[in-house]
Formats: C-alpha cells, structure tokens, sequence
C-alpha cells in the first residue's frame, strides 16, 4: 500500500537547479534511508514532503489517513511545558477519559443516588476503552523511551526552557517516537545521542511497525535500520531495495555502468 507519492518534482533555489523531475513513494513498513553528498537537498526533500516549500513543478501527495511526523534540525515548541506535560499531551484525549471515568465512579459511589448504577456503568465502558488503548502502560511506556534516548526520570518535572539544547531535542524525538505515526520522518535523530543510545534507538526503529525516512551521516547506524535506500544524487533519486551495505555495493557497480556508457557516448559523438 502505497503512503506517500510524489511526481516529476522540480526545484531551485535562486539559479540553482536541486532537483530535475524526481519521482518516489513510500509503501507501507519501508524503512528507509535518504543520502546524498551535503547540499544535494535531502532536508529539502523533507521539507517539501511536508509541504513547508512548494516545488517549482510536480506533485506531492499523502494517501488520505496517513498520519506523519517530523523531526528536523530545527523543532521548536513552548518552552513552558515540562517534559512529563509535553509527552503527557500527545495521549491528552485519553487523559481526558481518565478523569470523566473517575468522577462517574465518584458519583456511582454514592448508592443513595437513583442513577448510582447508569454511573457505575458508564464508568466501567470508559475503562475498558482505556485498557484497550493501553491506557495504564503509558507511563511505563513514556519513561521506556526516555531512558533508551539517555534522558534521566528526574528530568520528566522540568521545563523545556531549562534544558540544554541536546537535552531537548532529545525530548522532541522521544515525543516523535510516542506518537507512532505512519511514517517518520527523522533528520539527524543520532546528533545528540551516545553510542549505546544510538544502539537503542537502532533497535527500536529496526521493530518499528510502520514507516519512515531517515537522513543521516551515522553510516553504521544506516546499516541497521534500512530495507530501503534513496540515493539522492546528480538531481534525481535512485532507489536501492536492501540494506545500506547492498546500495554501497550496487552504487559502485551503477557508477562503473554510467562511466562506461558516458564514455562510449563522448567516443560516439567524437567520431560522429
């Protein structure tokens, strides 16, 4: 099932030509890897995918449903939020469950009230929503991927604003990966992470049961967590199905077949 298609995309920036009729899609459970030699437009890509810029010509389309996230270089949010209220908000419609379940059961406490029972009922209904939306592992769960992100439990109480730069975007990836969308889209999530940090976040996306985009220049880390690799170079995209390894592999041999065709092309025309 196809996520995401864009089509014959176009773009520049002042005079200088990016991309030159590109053309990809996301299918669902691809893990994929996006490189490319700096400044041939891999965060460009994204941008464009999330449609920040708009491309010159060319089509961006997600299949109606599909939710995504991003993480780029340069997230920003209220500084005001703790760490535990800014994790807490992306399951605030179940929080909010919590409390109108709790004060039904209040009100069902009370048997001399004539509708203690409707309560009581209501209130099991609303629990049993909860139990199937996970609802009493989500601490469990929140605290999980802050310890695999290198982030303390001591920091959950503490305003955003107070932390360090790293800290935070520490913070961001964490919520990115709470919010299970149907694709990821990750720019640089290892920037800030040590090694065995970098090992858990691996693990964690090569189980990851949907899909997402990576960029990154961590080449050991690419290794562990594609299936898919896009080779963005010469203004187009080449698609690789394998690991990172494969595509180095194939990229050589692709490279050798362009140069032999290249030169054979010049001889032609030299002759001609």
């Amino acid at each position: 099932m196809s996520l995401f298609k864009a089509e014959n995309l176009m773009f520049n920036y002042s005079d200088k030509e990016l991309f030159n009729n590109i053309s990809f899609q996301i299918n669902q459970g691809e893990h994929i890897v996006l490189v490319g030699q700096n400044g041939s437009g891999k965060t460009t890509i994204f941008d464009l995918m999330t449609k920040k810029l708009t491309p010159d010509k060319g089509t961006i389309e997600w299949t109606p449903g599909v939710t995504f996230s991003y993480l780029d270089q340069h997230y920003k949010v209220s500084d005001d939020f703790t760490v535990k209220d800014f994790l807490e908000s992306i399951y605030k419609d179940l929080f909010k469950k919590e409390e109108e379940m709790n004060l039904l059961f209040l009100k069902g406490s009370d048997s001399e009230n004539p509708n203690y029972l409707k309560y009581l009922e209501q209130a099991s209904l609303l629990n049993e929503e909860l139990i199937r939306n996970d609802f009493y592992s989500i601490k469990e769960k929140i605290d999980k991927v802050l310890v695999g992100l290198g982030i303390n439990k001591e920091f959950k109480d503490k305003q955003l604003k107070i932390l360090s730069s790293g800290q935070r975007e520490k913070v961001y990836l964490a919520k990115m990966l709470l919010e299970e969308a149907d694709v990821l889209l990750l720019d640089e999530p290892t920037n800030y992470l040590d090694a065995p940090h970098v090992k858990w976040l691996a693990d964690y996306l090569k189980n990851y049961p949907k899909s997402y985009i990576v960029i990154s220049h961590d080449e050991e880390f690419l290794n562990q967590i594609a299936n898919i690799v896009f080779h963005l170079r010469n203004k187009v995209i080449d698609r690789y199905k394998g690991d990172y390894a494969y595509f180095k592999a194939q990229s050589v041999v692709r490279m050798e077949q362009y140069e032999k065709n290249f030169a054979a092309q010049q001889k032609f025309i030299k002759k001609e």
